[in-house]
């Protein structure tokens, strides 16, 4: 598996827990939440395979903040 970075983008391919309690932000309301086949970018890498990934909308805006576990997410190649 490529290894995943701070500003690579990535990919859902699963999504093994509730998302709910790990979804941190979003500018929509009700919330936009994650879904298997969206891309976002990683933003930070935290601990035990754990990273911080966002989406953006066509305006430049929080579709969502979320938690994402490394079991849930692959990198798209061709990025950092």
């Amino acid at each position: 598996m490529p290894r995943i970075n701070k500003y690579s983008a990535v990919r859902i391919v699963n999504l093994i827990e509730p998302i709910n309690d790990r979804l941190l932000s979003s500018s929509y309301d009700p919330p936009s939440m994650p879904k298997i086949g969206q891309v976002g970018l990683v933003v930070r890498r935290k601990t035990q395979g754990r990273y911080l990934v966002e989406r953006l909308d066509d305006r430049g805006g929080t579709e969502w903040l979320c938690e994402l576990h490394e079991d849930e997410i692959e990198k798209v190649l061709g990025t950092w």
